[in-house]
């Protein structure tokens, strides 16, 4: 748009020219002329009217203060100004600058609009849809800029905006980075650096391409879409807030953080279970309903571990009810710092999902139930004192010990709700280099207390050569689906009292498959024999088998180690006074006569080869034992060095080791292994490779039908 000098407009009929300095005529009849702004004021006279424009050819000057040119304008000397230009400086109120570079406003209730403007105002400026590339300030603290459409940031010229206090509601930038509290009721897009401080004193940085390594620098509260293209780091809160009874571990976080959000996760599993243990609230046995879920009213969490490896200082105790999960097995690994101790330390009503135990070795389990700093019937010895120490006192290297600490259990853990084991694998073990593999579970009963004494486990892989897979001992019991066992000791070992069934599972290579021996080492009821037990015979009759638990609690009474009611069908028993002492008699069921003094009739699978007086102590026991379905052999026997088993490089299974009962214990079993031999249990196999059947039943089965035949025809 042209702008020419006042002298230079051609004189107007009856109209009078206005002369000297730049001046500002508007419209001239159906001509427009504009011209150069400069002082304005100066030409105004409160009594005088002046001619430069409007439809009737007047600018006026009312007694009202108003300056009209068709529609008018108001002006007002000292307190009103526009300012048109740069370097401008506006001091009046109710004034504006309009364009330019460089223009301060000093006073409330005015405007400006162009680049590197400062203002110290503390009321609104109303803009729409402003364009900067170059700085643009706020104020101070008590000032306010509110964009009513948008704001549009370049960085064509690095520009930034610098504003403490920015009310807006669609902010989008591509510039170097933002200073200042950003407060937006609706969408806020970052394309390159941005740097942001969140409400509540956390960090929330949106760090893209342009300048990692920038200190965060403001606060930013987004009601509305947070739109960013590149990284976030630092701490979220206010619209993410934390995942109720949720705790969050990453190999990207520090110990020293909250672990409440997945922006402030801890570093170490450790430190995670010594904080649900210290925030966690029970009490976590409903007694009403043993096996039941814990009362509702109960705090209990889930550690959240991501992808990463975790070297931890084990062992590690888990508190009852919680669960310890992560992204996937395949990327969460857990190593310790100890080899040859435990690892977690599982506890009733947990859950362990998605992880791989690697670089441990006997005699250490990867799961284990835990042990009390006080011994309390546990063996004692300068390994189980290093442990306990770790699990409930020891401090890492952070200098923070008190983190780590846990109040020691001062009674055994009662299992009502077995801890669950699902979607983990375990491998470890180098046999070549003297490095023998540690146990995946070990279900140690006689740590624990309660009438489940269990492990559940299901979809775990073990691969620990020349260590036991499963280890269930001191009449503890667990139950295994879909578990695999690989060079491994014994697959599945049951002893002492230890029981287990399995549903669909596998043992490959190793030395034994399924391995149970003895039974329990101490009796867990004792009776009297009332009558003698006569040769050949199945029966005899005791009493004095008294249940020997509260049965409100399930802790058993006096010395005894696992709550008994009666005498049930699977047990084994001695009679003190038998002519072969020692021997075993397999229970196959007991009929209660006079529950009230303990009173039974037994009956056996094995008969009596000997008259036993009555007046005998009977001692019952827990029998190990191994019950399976479905399983699958592969070359068992071969050796627990990978390398050296499989058969491609000479690995030869042994089928004898498959399934191996020992001393009174028993293996219940049907298989089929890598020739394809169908088998059910020792004594009959149907062979794939000739179509026979063999084995002692199947003998015994076809004298049993064959002799009559041969008698009757003789």
């Amino acid at each position: 748009m042209a702008f020419v000098k006042i002298s230079q407009l051609p004189a107007v009929e009856n109209v009078l020219p206005l002369t000297g300095g730049d001046l500002m005529p508007i419209v001239h009849g159906a001509t427009t002329y504009n011209v150069q702004l400069t002082t304005l004021q100066n030409y105004f006279n409160a009594n005088q009217n002046l001619s430069a424009a409007g439809k009737d050819g007047y600018v006026q000057y009312s007694l009202h203060g108003a300056l009209c040119a068709d529609p008018g304008f108001l002006y007002i000397p000292a307190t009103s100004s526009i300012q048109i230009g740069y370097d401008n400086l506006v001091t009046g109120y109710n004034s504006g600058i309009l364009g330019g570079a460089y223009n301060t406003v000093s006073n409330n209730n005015t405007f400006a609009l162009g680049s590197f403007i400062q203002s110290n105002l503390n009321d609104y400026t109303l803009v729409n849809n402003l364009s900067s590339m170059f700085l643009i300030n706020a104020g101070n603290e008590n000032s306010s800029i509110q964009w009513n459409q948008g704001w549009l940031y370049s960085n064509a010229q690095s520009a930034r905006l610098s504003m403490p206090y920015l009310d807006a509601r669609y902010v989008s930038t591509s510039g170097a980075f933002l200073t200042g509290n950003y407060t937006t009721t609706g969408s806020f897009s970052a394309l390159s650096a941005v740097y942001s401080h969140v409400i509540q004193t956390d960090l929330l940085g949106v760090n893209t391409a342009g300048l990692p390594f920038l200190p965060p620098q403001i606060q930013a509260t987004v009601v509305g879409n947070l739109s960013v293209t590149g990284s976030i780091y630092g701490s979220l809160t206010g619209s993410l807030p934390p995942i109720a009874n949720t705790v969050y571990v990453s190999v990207s976080g520090n110990d020293l953080n909250s672990g409440l959000t997945m922006f402030s996760p801890f570093r170490t599993i450790k430190r995670a279970a010594a904080f649900v243990a210290a925030n966690q609230s029970g009490p976590f046995v409903n007694y009403g309903d043993p096996g039941a879920p814990a009362l509702s009213g109960n705090i209990q969490y889930t550690i959240w571990c991501y992808a990463g490896n975790y070297t931890e200082q084990n062992p590690i105790y888990l508190p009852p009810f919680t669960s310890l999960m992560s992204d996937n097995l395949k990327r969460a690994n857990i190593y310790p710092l100890n080899p040859t101790y435990d690892i977690l330390w599982q506890n009733t009503g947990n859950y362990t999902w998605g992880f791989t135990f690697r670089n441990y070795y006997s005699p250490a389990a990867a799961n284990a139930f835990p042990i009390l700093s006080a011994g309390q019937g546990v063996p004692w010895s300068a390994r189980t004192a290093a442990m306990t120490a770790i699990a409930y006192q020891y401090g890492t290297t952070v200098g923070e010990p008190q983190l780590y600490d846990i109040a020691s259990p001062n009674v055994k853990p009662v299992i009502f709700t077995s801890p669950y084991i699902q979607g983990c694998s375990s491998i470890t073990g180098n046999p070549l280099s003297g490095l023998y593999g540690g146990c995946g579970v070990r279900v140690d009963g006689s740590l624990v207390g309660g009438f489940l004494r269990s492990f559940v486990m299901d979809s775990f892989t073990q691969t620990n050569q020349g260590g036991i897979g499963i280890h269930i001992t001191n009449n503890g019991y667990a139950q295994l689906v879909s578990t695999f066992t690989i060079c491994c000791s014994a697959g599945v070992q049951a002893d002492n009292g230890g029981q287990c069934s399995i549903n669909t599972s596998n043992c490959s290579f190793g030395t034994y498959g399924l391995l149970a021996v003895g039974y329990s080492s101490s009796p867990v009821l004792t009776a009297v024999t009332t009558s003698n037990a006569q040769y050949n015979a199945l029966n005899v009759n005791i009493s004095g088998a008294f249940c020997n638990f509260d049965p409100q609690t399930y802790i058993p009474y006096n010395t005894w180690s696992v709550p008994v009611s009666a005498p049930y069908a699977g047990m084994v028993y001695t009679i003190s006074n038998d002519p072969n002492p020692g021997t075993l008699y397999a229970l196959a069921s007991s009929y209660v006569i006079d529950p009230s003094n303990g009173v039974f009739t037994l009956f056996n699978t094995n008969t009596f080869a000997n008259v036993i007086p009555a007046g005998g102590t009977v001692s019952f026991y827990i029998r190990s034992q191994i019950t399976t379905s479905s399983h699958t052999f592969e070359y068992v026997g071969s050796g627990t060095t990978l390398q050296l088993a499989v058969p491609a490089l000479g690995g030869v299974g042994i089928i004898a080791n498959e399934a191996v009962a020992l001393s009174g214990a028993s293996v219940f079993f049907t298989s089929t292994n890598n020739f394809g031999d169908f088998r059910v249990g020792a004594g009959f196999t149907i062979l794939q490779s000739t179509g026979t059947i063999v084995g002692l039943t199947f003998d015994r089965s076809i004298i049993s039908l064959v002799t009559p035949l041969t008698i009757a025809l003789e």
